[in-house]
């Protein structure tokens, strides 16, 4: 979310709820401080149409490390249920799964 300058790193999910509080706001014709958990605490935003807000996936180049760039936004490391993942075919520019950059 950017925010007067300022931008968040959420988990999809949490991106998903603020998201619908929005939706709801906006459906409503209403303003209302909404709290955003992100990477580095919880953030009071106010919420209103004139306020742009969207997301867009964080993404690592191929060959950087996927856990030093979760260490480098902020996130918490996420233990994988499957293994044998290391293998497998990269692309140029992955997704880190789950986390998520909101920004307007």
């Amino acid at each position: 979310m950017t925010h007067y300058g300022n931008e968040y790193v959420v988990t999809p999910e949490i991106a998903e709820i603020f998201l619908r509080q929005r939706r709801r706001l906006l459906d409503a014709g209403q303003g209302e401080l909404v709290p955003l958990p992100h990477a580095q605490g919880v953030a009071m935003l106010w919420v209103e149409a004139s306020v742009p807000c969207g997301t867009a996936p964080i993404t690592v180049l191929d060959g950087e490390d996927v856990e030093a760039a979760r260490r480098r936004w902020g996130l918490c490391r996420r233990r994988r249920a499957s293994s044998g993942t290391a293998g497998a075919a990269s692309d140029s520019a992955r997704s880190i799964d789950g986390p998520t950059l909101v920004s307007g």
